[in-house]
């Protein structure tokens, strides 16, 4: 444990416990969930392990990189960062730099891989608000011109899961800094009128509210997904299946090493597992907040707040849609699911917390 100079715990020195069982944990679970799928598509059992890995020492790095520099450098370089995010939001749409997959463009090709700019704007955004608001007042429609920018390049992509997370995150965090709650509901009100107005307007959306109002009604076709993740958790019970014990991996869940990951989860360890991984968010979350009220006030400790926050709603999305309370929207489980784009920017989002 970390020592500061005038000799008391420094809050931050411990935030990387929890990613780093997160992260061991899912280069397990990704295996486990995809080696069938890998095999079938790659023939290789290991192409995603691999991957992941990769990306999970490249993330590492940076992390023991990053968490070096101080906190004063990202204050300077938070403006320039969140502009040049925007120009990779914007790049997206243009070939060869953009990858279209599955009608979205969030993807740029980086030549060995691709790289999703939405998710590096989940720190970026962050910064800049924190940066932002600890210079001077801020008003509300000041705020409302900031996240219609961001909320254009997103919807455009199309990628509403990101969307709602980055939005929820950076309104709660605004919030906690100027508690008006007058302006502040009635923003939320018309960020739900938007919402449903793209819902109604999108028939893929649509459906996804469907499925989740009548989860039985299509078994086989739009909620297949859903049906499967339901009966992945119920086979899971009280004690689980025991690793390696997952029936869904084969062929029947799809997206079984992505945001679907904690079907695997529940079934193998089942309800006890599962209670101790949202647990472990809990904690993590606590040991944020506990970190930023240890920091004066300004951009650091909004910051903090920033990623507690960001970090247990990505979770509570995820898991939410797992369980049939939210639409299923693609969020991946936090440092947990598949997907180097996410384990890169969460990693950084720890390394800038860190800062000295």
């Amino acid at each position: 444990m970390s020592i500061n100079w005038r000799g008391r715990l420094n809050p931050t020195a411990n935030l990387w416990f929890w990613p780093l069982i997160w992260s061991v944990s899912g280069l397990f679970f990704i295996f486990e969930s995809s080696v069938i799928t890998a095999s079938r598509r790659f023939a290789n059992p290991y192409f995603y392990l691999r991957q992941q890995l990769i990306w999970f020492i490249i993330s590492l790095i940076t992390y023991l990189i990053v968490k070096k520099i101080n906190w004063a450098f990202w204050e300077k370089v938070a403006f320039p960062l969140f502009f040049f995010n925007l120009f990779l939001l914007v790049l997206v749409f243009i070939p060869p730099f953009g990858v279209k997959i599955g009608g979205a463009h969030r993807w740029l090709n980086l030549g060995i891989t691709t790289f999703q700019p939405s998710e590096l704007l989940k720190l970026s955004s962050l910064l800049y608000l924190s940066t932002w608001l600890s210079l001077k007042p801020r008003s509300f429609s000041q705020f409302f011109f900031f996240i219609s920018i961001i909320s254009g390049l997103l919807i455009l992509e199309p990628d509403m899961g990101t969307l709602i997370l980055i939005v929820t995150t950076l309104s709660l965090v605004f919030f906690i800094y100027k508690p008006e709650l007058k302006p502040f509901l009635k923003f939320s009100l018309f960020l739900t009128l938007i919402s449903l107005l793209l819902i109604i307007t999108s028939p893929y959306r649509r459906q996804r509210l469907m499925t989740l109002l009548k989860p039985y009604q299509d078994k086989l076709g739009s909620s297949y997904q859903l049906n499967q993740i339901i009966i992945a958790l119920g086979r899971g019970g009280l004690w689980g299946q025991g690793l390696g014990g997952s029936k869904q991996r084969y062929f029947f869940l799809p997206a079984s090493h992505t945001d679907a990951i904690f079907a695997v989860i529940g079934e193998e360890t089942g309800f006890l597992g599962s209670s101790l991984l949202l647990f472990s968010y809990l904690l993590f979350l606590g040991q944020l907040l506990r970190a930023a009220t240890a920091k004066p006030l300004g951009s650091k400790r909004l910051f903090l707040i920033g990623v507690g926050i960001l970090i247990a709603l990505q979770a509570i999305i995820n898991i939410g849609g797992m369980i049939a309370l939210l639409p299923l929207t693609g969020i991946t489980l936090p440092f947990i699911s598949y997907g180097g784009s996410s384990l890169f920017t969460l990693w950084l989002l720890i390394a800038l917390a860190s800062s000295p």
